[in-house]
């Protein structure tokens, strides 16, 4: 999950990937609040390993 100039950068590297690397999902979080939490989870159910940057959670919670 990434969003702004992060998303940006990983759509670069999912493009260099090789076709085996097909179960990457990527979400563009172009905004945190109201942050999409149905499709985190789903994209969570179907990718794995899934990663979420710990600076996004930071974020997310000094907003609420």
């Amino acid at each position: 999950m990434s969003y702004a100039n992060g998303c940006y950068l990983s759509r670069q590297a999912f493009a260099e990937l090789p076709q085996q690397a097909a179960d990457i999902c990527l979400i563009d979080l172009r905004c945190l609040i109201p942050l999409h939490i149905d499709a985190i989870i789903q994209a969570q159910q179907v990718a794995s390993p899934f990663v979420i940057s710990m600076g996004l959670l930071q974020q997310r919670s000094s907003v609420v």
